[in-house]
């Protein structure tokens, strides 16, 4: 195989993206990323039930409003901060446990 041809097949690897297991190639529709629903920078993995498309645009919206936060830490600011109430470290600690437990069954 010419290095040209392992090049082109290298790159069309990139472009595709595994959906439900090994076999199955699914393109990336141009203009869209892959957003991790559990940033792999805090344990989430490359799994399809962990992953989401979306618009370019509408994700670099997201992790500029939110950062890598995960939706039940939105939650939990927005509780704090828009609406005043009081969370204990307890209820955070309940509420990112079931977190994590939501992404586990993913």
């Amino acid at each position: 195989m010419s290095k040209k041809s392992r090049l082109r097949n290298r790159k069309r690897r990139r472009q595709v993206r595994l959906e439900g297991g090994r076999g199955t190639p699914k393109r990336r529709a141009k203009g869209t990323s892959r957003h991790h629903q559990l940033p792999s920078s805090r344990g989430g993995t490359a799994n399809p039930s962990n992953i989401v498309m979306k618009l370019d645009k509408e994700h670099r919206a997201w992790h500029i409003l939110f950062f890598n936060w995960t939706p039940i830490e939105i939650l939990i600011h927005i509780m704090k901060q828009w609406f005043g109430i009081k969370i204990t470290e307890e209820m955070t600690k309940v509420f990112l446990e079931i977190d994590k437990e939501v992404h586990r069954k993913a």
